[in-house]
């Protein structure tokens, strides 16, 4: 029973990373832009900086795995794990990753947050993205109204 518990891989729950995990990070891709901090800088200024590499922008995947955050690269191999003994399989285990932390189930199932409150968090109304997607998307379908292809 014990080598079937330890199939399972615990999820990382406020693991920071040392001074061994800088370099890994690095050399991985992971933080690309850790190498433009400067080594005199504050380990909490590095560790913030990190951050900012890894975080995603809202409605945008990533170009490669490596820019994923360890939580996200996690629940992705459990996701996608061949073996359905070792697959995440169930809601509880979703749940209880490292990527959905610091986020209240519990508000969910009583209505408390709504999708549409997410999507104006990410995406706020009248934005300059907006406008500048907009402005795009008419340079691109300049054509479109036109005779020839109406009658196409």
């Amino acid at each position: 029973m014990h080598s079937f518990l330890l199939q399972y891989p615990a999820p990382a729950i406020g693991v920071t990373p040392n001074e061994d995990n800088d370099e890994n990070l690095s050399t991985d891709g992971l933080a690309s832009d850790s190498a433009n901090i400067s080594s005199t800088a504050s380990k909490e200024e590095k560790e913030g900086q990190r951050q900012l590499c890894m975080q995603p922008l809202p409605g945008t995947l990533p170009e490669t795995a490596n820019q994923l955050s360890n939580a996200a690269r996690a629940l992705l191999m459990r996701l996608l794990e061949r073996d359905p003994k070792v697959r995440m399989r169930s809601l509880r285990q979703l749940q209880q990753s490292a990527l959905y932390m610091g986020f209240n189930f519990e508000h969910v199932k009583a209505r408390k947050v709504s999708p549409k409150s997410i999507l104006e968090r990410h995406f706020p109304q009248n934005s300059e993205m907006d406008e500048a997607i907009c402005e795009a998307d008419k340079q691109n379908f300049v054509a479109f109204d036109q005779a020839a292809v109406i009658e196409n």
